[in-house]
């Protein structure tokens, strides 16, 4: 791929949950830069309030449109719903996935021809996430996959860096 400016630039972010966390400096700091096309995807964390979906789309920094999606929320028997919701992101030229859902998606769409590069930004890990039995193994089968795949994977700490490692 060659250097693209980041005002012809498109990306796609992925994470869970509505605070603030690194999803959200990484939007604003393109937002407020102009890049092409921003996407945000922010899928619920937990069942607190009204749970939601919601995708925003900004163009040169300017918010051009918004979706909200009410889906049921029980996590985590429902975060696969994550992984349709938008049908069909815009395509991208980078997709920053905050967890294995988010990464995997973007893997799809890569595969896909819709995004170009796919980045997984670890916020955590935790062994056994959702105890001992399957839904773990496969949560940590998928985190594995996508951390081989990725064409690059940030941690937020050491500690989850050798864990995941």
């Amino acid at each position: 791929m060659c250097a693209v400016h980041i005002q012809d630039a498109r990306f796609v972010i992925v994470s869970n949950g509505f605070a603030t966390g690194p999803a959200q400096p990484l939007r604003d700091f393109l937002v407020e830069h102009e890049a092409g096309m921003v996407t945000t995807i922010f899928h619920p964390l937990m069942k607190i309030g009204e749970p939601h979906h919601e995708v925003k789309v900004w163009e040169r920094g300017t918010l051009v449109r918004e979706r909200i999606y009410k889906l049921p929320s029980r996590p985590p028997l429902t975060y696969p719903l994550d992984l349709l919701v938008p049908p069909w992101p815009a395509k991208t030229d980078l997709w920053v996935g905050y967890n294995a859902l988010a990464t995997w998606r973007g893997l799809e769409a890569r595969r896909l021809g819709r995004a170009e590069k796919v980045v997984y930004w670890g916020v955590d890990f935790v062994r056994e996430r959702f105890g001992q039995n399957p839904v773990t193994a496969f949560y940590e089968w998928m985190d594995g996959h996508c951390c081989r795949q990725a064409d690059a994977r940030f941690e937020l700490s050491e500690a989850a860096r050798q864990a995941r490692d």
